[in-house]
Formats: C-alpha cells, sequence, structure tokens
C-alpha cells in the first residue's frame, strides 16, 4: 500500500563494486609521459610520478584520481 506523496524505488545494488582490497580497476588521463594504449601496473604514487611525470594544471583531475587509489 502506499500512501500519498511517498515514492517508492526499488534499486538493484548487484552491480555495485565491493570495496574490498582485491578489487582492482583503470584511469585513463592527460599524462605527459608514460606507456599510450597499453595498460601500465603501478604500486605506488611515487612510481605515478616517475612514469607518467608529476600533476600539472592540465592532468591533475586524472593524476590526483589515480593517486587516491589504495596503495598497499
Amino acid at each position: 500500500m502506499q500512501s500519498p506523496g511517498v515514492l517508492i524505488k526499488e534499486k538493484d545494488m548487484t552491480l555495485i563494486v565491493p570495496s574490498v582490497s582485491s578489487t582492482t580497476g583503470g584511469i585513463a588521463g592527460r599524462f605527459k609521459n608514460g606507456p599510450i594504449g597499453i595498460p601500465y601496473l603501478l604500486s605506488n604514487e611515487t612510481e605515478l610520478a616517475e612514469v607518467f611525470g608529476a600533476p600539472s594544471d592540465e592532468n591533475y583531475p586524472e593524476w590526483f584520481a589515480a593517486a587516491e587509489f589504495v596503495w598497499e
């Protein structure tokens, strides 16, 4: 039964990626250096800067999004 002014929605949550240490991801961005079109596995933020260059005015959103990945 529904009440006036109450909207009921059913949301399928089966496609949400769980936040666990085994979750992997990727990012593509505007970087000055690094391989193009080839997946590259990074281990830490220092390696991100060494391979793809430091953040700049052009790429800081992508750079910091990549840096925010959990490095373990």
